[in-house]
């Protein structure tokens, strides 16, 4: 697998781009940077976008890129999975007609440029040939993180999640973790009560895992902590930790 980070931070300044990552160039996992990212053919090949929850740092990049799918007139539609609330959520907000427009009626209802599809928390999917595991976490609205296998090579993406149970139970034979650490230790109390995790809380959380997977990539840092959030993970000691940067291509 082949992943290439389009945005991975917690903040919006000039140069740190919203989370967004792209699988093999086809498979996109959250959107909240896509096109000021993505030259047009690079657009033109996502068949599907995995949204963990409906946060707008999470889904913005989605209202544009359906936009340049339907100016192109190459009739390019993509697929949306997530929870049927998090969709309904994506319909009833942003592709209301109203903030933006209803691609999922657009161009006409038969060949809509988007399509959305539910999933189902912990039941395998097969998702453009990867099979695809959602698995509830902790957040302040309904979210999922995703487990990602292909080829004997298997990612897991918390997307936003405070302390959390239920998806350390699909985090064996990982071949990366990609979670996400959004404020320091010193705001413990403001991350739990936003959803978010803190170094301190990331290393309990990885107690939870049965084995540790073979890269642990730290994503989400709010922009103003970001220096003291490093200090705190180099902290734990943990070897194969490492904070993700925006442009960034990983292989699996």
């Amino acid at each position: 697998m082949r992943l290439r980070i389009l945005g991975c931070g917690g903040s919006r300044f000039p140069g740190q781009h919203s989370p967004a990552f792209l699988l093999d160039d086809r498979l996109l996992m959250d959107a909240g940077t896509v096109c000021g990212s993505l030259e047009w053919q690079e657009q033109a090949h996502i068949e599907a976008v995995l949204i963990t929850h409906s946060h707008l740092d999470h889904v913005k990049g989605l209202a544009n890129l359906a936009d340049n799918l339907l100016v192109s007139g190459k009739g390019k539609s993509i697929t949306v999975y997530g929870l049927e609330s998090v969709l309904e959520a994506l319909r009833r907000h942003l592709f209301n007609g109203i903030i933006w427009p209803d691609f999922g009626t657009l161009p006409d209802a038969e060949a809509s440029v988007i399509r959305w599809c539910p999933l189902e928390s912990s039941l395998p999917k097969k998702i453009c040939g990867y099979e695809v595991t959602a698995m509830r976490v902790n957040h302040s609205v309904p979210a999922v993180g995703y487990r990602i296998s292909c080829n004997g090579s298997s990612l897991l993406y918390t997307g936003d999640t405070g302390p959390t149970e239920m998806i350390w139970g699909i985090a064996r034979g990982l071949s990366a973790l990609i979670v996400e650490v959004s404020f320091p230790n010193a705001k413990e109390d403001l991350a739990i009560r936003s959803g978010h995790l803190t170094p301190a809380l990331l290393a309990r959380e990885l107690q939870k895992l049965e084995e540790m997977p073979r890269r642990i990539m730290v994503m989400h840092l709010k922009a103003g902590f970001r220096e003291e959030i490093a200090r705190e993970l180099a902290d734990l000691g943990i070897e194969q930790l490492e904070i993700i940067d925006d442009g960034a291509i990983h292989h699996f």
